[in-house]
Formats: structure tokens, C-alpha cells, sequence
């Protein structure tokens, strides 16, 4: 078979059971998330506080013919804030400079659309 040629079918490649999935394995022994960048939630001075992020990771790999393959990974995570919760009331906090990070090259580049689009229709 050549680097090119798809594989001959066999009923053992519709078995998820016959072949390890590599992506599952690494996937159930990596920690990456909110909890493991911020913390578990905690109780402060009565209050119930659970860090809210958006969180991701991914991996990749691959070879060629001659046996010469790699691969690697990498995860992030930004802080979005916090759920607080007193007595009955649940509130979200916002990570503010986070979110004025974000909100800055968002509207530099909403503001350059912007102007090309206007000077496009004054031509």
C-alpha cells in the first residue's frame, strides 16, 4: 500500500472495539479545563463562588512513508468570571479586563471593515 491508497475494508475497522482509539486514550488522561487552570469552586464568606472559562485543547500527529512521523498538543484557557451565589441569589461577575482585551481588537477590526466598506461605496 502507498501513502495515497485508502486501506482495504475489513469488519474489524467497523469494530470500535477491536482498535484502540488513540484520540479517546490521550483524550481521558489529559486535564485540561476550568478546574485544573482555576480551581474547584469555593465557599467565601457565605457565598458560593464557581470560575467560569472557555476552555479547549487539541492534538495532532501524523507520518509519512518512511516511518518519520510527530505530533503534539497544547490547550488554553481564557477567564470569562464567576458565578457567585448568596443565599438564594445567583449572579455572573465578569472578568472585566479580559473581556476589555477581547473588546478591543474586536472593534479595531469591525472599525477597519467599516471604513473600507464606506470608501468601496464612495468610488
Amino acid at each position: 500500500m502507498t501513502a495515497w491508497e485508502a486501506p482495504a475494508y475489513s469488519d474489524e475497522m467497523t469494530d470500535i472495539t477491536a482498535q484502540p482509539n488513540i484520540a479517546l486514550e490521550i483524550g481521558s488522561k489529559v486535564r485540561a479545563g476550568v478546574s485544573v487552570t482555576y480551581g474547584e469552586p469555593i465557599d467565601l464568606d457565605g457565598a458560593r463562588i464557581v470560575p467560569v472559562a472557555a476552555a479547549w485543547y487539541g492534538f495532532g500527529g501524523g507520518g509519512d512513508s518512511d516511518a518519520n512521523g510527530g505530533g503534539g498538543g497544547g490547550s488554553a484557557s481564557l477567564p470569562l468570571g464567576a458565578y457567585v451565589t448568596r443565599g438564594g441569589d445567583v449572579r455572573f461577575e465578569p472578568n472585566l479586563t479580559v473581556l476589555a482585551a477581547l473588546a478591543v481588537p474586536v472593534t479595531c477590526v469591525i472599525g477597519r471593515v467599516v471604513v473600507k466598506a464606506l470608501a468601496a461605496c464612495r468610488r
